[in-house]
């Protein structure tokens, strides 16, 4: 993943792995930060299920701890890289059906959950319908 952010060509490949929405394509003007964010969110993925594994509250006690992040990362009929992205995928659907949210614009952003959802800013019925992950 470090490799393939160093180029702009990497990143429109980030971008497609990702279903990162704004889209990077090879003239996105992307700064340091928005990399090193894009990273912290993803490292955060597994932070959060480490975390949190075997906690048994809310969320937690049906999965998205070791376990589960372990079969996603060990399918090996997907590459590294892909794995990575379909466990942040399953996160992101996770973090989002945990917040209860219904539609975004009824949605107040508190600091709290804002600090927990990470970059999940919509809904789960879009993410499921268009498969598409917001990251700024």
């Amino acid at each position: 993943m470090h490799q393939l952010a160093l180029s702009a060509a990497g990143r429109e490949k980030l971008s497609k792995l990702f279903t990162l929405n704004p889209k990077w394509t090879q003239e996105t003007n992307l700064t340091s930060i928005d990399l090193q964010y894009f990273f912290s969110i993803i490292y955060g993925q597994f932070q959060g299920a480490v975390q949190y594994s075997g906690d048994n509250r809310k969320g937690y006690a049906n999965g998205h701890g070791i376990p589960d992040m372990c079969n996603i990362m060990t399918n090996e009929s997907n590459t590294p890289i892909e794995n990575v992205a379909k466990f942040n995928e399953y996160m992101t659907i996770f973090y989002s059906v945990r917040a209860g949210l219904s539609r975004f614009e009824r949605y107040r952003m508190s600091a709290e959950v804002l600090n927990e959802r990470r970059y999940s800013f919509y809904t789960r019925e879009n993410i499921l319908s268009t498969g598409h992950f917001n990251v700024f």
